[in-house]
């Protein structure tokens, strides 16, 4: 029987971030992506931030710089202008091969089109086309994102009933302006948003995202009417790929490992539920877990939870202090309906750049967002954080006046 030190299930970001910094301290690695090739099909837009990106050593190659953002309402419009390319849209194909890559290079197995099945601790069955194989690992880490396989085969915890489902297109578009993203909410996406992001060339990504079940509305049948509403910025488009993909969002999970098991990545909840950002979050929680696994691999045999409890601190610390007010205020918004969100634009739009920038990113805590609200009186203070005091709550007329 084939044996290794780890079998990582998930060839995505969390996996392959993973991979590397255990293959290159000399552990046997097997990374298994379900998927025929390496980021494909692609699941996200891949909305992120240069300054972060680059902080987790990804070359500029790999992104489209976006110097303006606008958010648009059904009778309100604003624009963030940042004067310089803040944001980004990831070139997410080439940013997955780029960390698989850095793991093969580092001595890591990557095997695709191969699922993973959890038969017992220490024991997992691997299905490559009509065959399969039984495997011996020390530790299985699942990095199979919303689906989070092994952490349900294994029962660390039960899964995710309330997720992100998104539909979006990739289109040749001329017409549109790529250096400024677009974000549509209100009753084109009720209980999500929509959005256009440009990806360089001519080529921009349309798409709608729903949180299900809060709605049971699919997002492919509403994507008709969202690029209606982007019909001048389309003009002449052309549809080269289709995209789908969910995301957790509801309250994580905190229960990390099992006996021979860790959780990583979406698996574990470690998106920012605010906007749905995930690639750079689960990046960084892979590399904090692989050094717990390193050091819980020291001593022979399958790993037991105990030696791996580190994880379950270091994995929740991962998240972030703003990572609870941002799902409060995920679940605030969702309830929003459109004059609520004619409101909510008009406030973003008369916020500085340096002061709405935090909460896109989901910065709640962010010592610029307190003090800059702080700064503009109590009333307009709790326009701006109202969302993450009240997540959850019945909205009443008092609260949005």
């Amino acid at each position: 029987m084939e044996a290794y030190d780890v079998v990582i299930a998930g060839g995505g970001p969390a996996g392959l971030a993973m991979a590397a910094p255990l293959a290159g301290a000399g552990l046997a690695v097997l990374v298994c992506e379900r998927n025929a090739e390496i980021g494909l099909p692609v699941r996200t837009s891949g909305g992120s931030w240069p300054e972060d990106l680059r902080a987790l050593g990804l070359p500029d190659r790999l992104w489209h710089p976006i110097s303006r953002l606008s958010f648009e309402s059904q009778h309100s419009r604003c624009t963030i202008d940042w004067g310089g390319p803040v944001g980004c849209s990831l070139d997410v194909t080439a940013t997955w091969r780029h960390l698989a890559d850095l793991a093969a290079a580092a001595g890591a197995t990557i095997e695709n089109g191969t699922l993973v099945r959890l038969e017992r601790t220490g024991a997992l069955t691997l299905r490559h086309g009509g065959e399969s194989r039984h495997v011996r690992c020390r530790l299985a880490v699942d990095a199979t994102g919303t689906n989070a396989l092994l952490a349900r085969q294994s029962r660390v915890h039960e899964g995710f009933r309330r997720v992100g489902v998104g539909y979006e297109q990739e289109l040749s578009a001329p017409a549109f302006g790529q250096d400024e993203a677009v974000i549509l909410v209100g009753g084109l996406a009720p209980s999500g948003y929509a959005w256009a992001f440009p990806r360089g060339g001519t080529r921009v990504r349309v798409g709608v995202g729903l949180i299900q079940p809060d709605t049971n509305l699919n997002p492919r049948e509403l994507y008709a009417p969202v690029e209606r509403a982007l019909a001048d910025r389309l003009a002449g488009a052309e549809l080269l790929e289709l995209h789908s993909g969910r995301i957790p969002s509801q309250e994580a999970p905190q229960r990390l490992t099992g006996d021979g098991l860790m959780v990583v990545g979406d698996s574990g909840g470690h998106s920012n539920p605010l906007l749905g950002e995930g690639i750079r979050h689960v990046i960084v929680a892979a590399r904090r877990a692989a050094p717990v696994a390193i050091a819980a691999l020291g001593t022979p045999g399958v790993v037991p939870r105990e030696r791996l409890r580190a994880w379950e601190r270091a994995g929740r610390r991962t998240r972030g202090r703003s990572w609870g007010l941002a799902m409060r205020a995920n679940r605030y918004v969702a309830g929003m309906d459109d004059a609520d969100w004619d409101r909510a634009v008009e406030t973003l739009g008369r916020l500085p750049a340096e002061l709405a920038t935090p909460i896109l990113r989901g910065d709640i805590l962010s010592a610029p967002l307190l003090a800059g609200a702080l700064r503009r009186g109590p009333s307009s203070a709790w326009r701006v954080l109202r969302p993450f005091v009240m997540g959850g709550r019945v909205v009443g007329p008092a609260d949005l006046a």
